[in-house]
């Protein structure tokens, strides 16, 4: 099963979910995961602690230069298929090819029986390359900061989505995710509330509490079981694999 995590606007906690959601996986629950990152940004892969730029990346499987086996790197406890800043070029390389949306999907069905699941890092944004992501997707995960200004940007994810389906049925919005939640702040409880009126059952029980453990574990290219597996970030990411589990197996 392949599973896009998306939101157009940026800081959200996006890359940071995808990474430990996929850890917890396959930590906790011997998923073999296969993590892609597809922003031209690569936050997923230098969170992942490859900071140096990869030989072959996503975007030389897209371009042709390189099989996709070529370009996964084996990190314990997940594969990885890394980005580089280059990739930003596929946006305007991918406007004059056919089937353009459905590029990474062919490239992902070679590989896709080798993994459990595939989780995708997608760019802070609903462009070419999102776009690709959820065409490949069954499932969609929006990851969304406890903010009311990232609240009123749903409306736009839900609307991309709605187009998609008619070209990809398989697509399913699985669940939104409450992130960087602070509980002393008032203003996030308001939202969260918000949430839970607005969203009802498609917003995840699990809550990501803003924890700097997690920041610095992402500074050190580390996941946050690595960094420190007793922390809050850890329980939360563990809570949030197994309510992920439940909702992609219903």
């Amino acid at each position: 099963m392949v599973i896009a995590f998306v939101n157009h606007k940026g800081g959200v906690g996006k890359t940071t979910t995808v990474l430990n959601t996929g850890t917890a996986l396959a930590l906790y629950h011997a998923k073999k995961i296969l993590l892609v990152d597809i922003d031209p940004q690569a936050n997923l892969t230098l969170h992942a602690g490859f900071f140096e730029e990869p030989e072959f990346s996503i975007y030389e499987v897209v371009e042709k230069r390189c099989t996709i086996e070529q370009a996964i790197q084996h990190r314990e406890p997940f594969d990885i298929l890394p980005s580089k800043l280059d990739l930003a070029a596929c946006e305007i390389s991918f406007a004059g090819r056919t089937m353009r949306e459905q590029i990474i999907k062919k490239h992902l069905s070679a590989v896709k029986d080798h993994y459990d699941y595939i989780l995708i890092d997608c760019p802070p944004s609903l462009g070419l390359l999102t776009i690709n992501a959820l065409f490949a997707a069954d499932a969609l995960f929006v990851p969304m900061q406890t903010e009311f200004l990232a609240v009123k940007g749903f409306q736009r994810i839900a609307e991309v989505v709605e187009e998609v389906q008619e070209g990809n049925e398989n697509l399913r919005l699985s669940g939104v995710i409450a992130t960087l939640y602070d509980k002393r702040q008032s203003g996030h409880n308001d939202v969260l509330k918000f949430c839970q009126t607005e969203f009802g059952d498609v917003l995840l029980n699990t809550v990501i509490r803003n924890n700097t453990t997690l920041m610095a574990a992402s500074m050190e290219g580390q996941t946050i079981f690595e960094h420190d597996a007793k922390s809050r970030g850890a329980e939360d990411y563990q809570h949030l694999a197994e309510e992920l589990l439940q909702r992609i197996q219903q």
